[in-house]
């Protein structure tokens, strides 16, 4: 059984990484619809799927140097209220990614005493999602 080591999966923005990813994490959510009826075997409710609901968040070192999609361009982006392109998984020819779009729900930035400071991404997929292999 293979095994897959989280550093290597990253988030991106356009086509550049989010600057000193430290965590990131993807949720996928379907709206459950009870279609239970009085027919319904032995008392048992039963269910379809509903609508998708998919959002992810992403934590980095917050460095005003670097070149990569940082916490200023997540306030820029989140100003303009448009869908931004993602794509979350590997980067190594092979490796299994998603993309999409999606929109800047929560920016939050840490300045703790003594410590590097951080900043968090909370981001809202709107649309579908593609699943591919990042390509050789």
């Amino acid at each position: 059984m293979g095994k897959v080591n989280g550093s290597t999966i990253l988030f991106k923005i356009g086509t550049k990484l989010i600057s000193g990813q430290t965590s990131g994490s993807f949720q996928s959510a379907m709206d459950m619809i009870e279609t239970t009826t009085k027919q319904s075997t032995n008392g048992a409710k039963e269910f379809i799927g509903g609508e998708l609901n998919r959002t992810f968040s992403a934590s980095g070192c917050f460095d005003p140097e670097s070149t990569d999609w940082g916490f200023l361009d997540a306030i820029n982006a989140q100003s303009a209220r448009t869908p931004i392109a993602f794509v979350y998984g590997g980067v190594v020819a092979g490796d299994d990614i998603i993309s999409g779009n999606c929109l800047i729900s929560n920016i939050s930035k840490d300045d703790p005493q003594n410590d590097r400071s951080t900043f968090s991404l909370d981001f809202q997929v709107t649309g579908d999602i593609t699943q591919a292999v990042v390509a050789i």
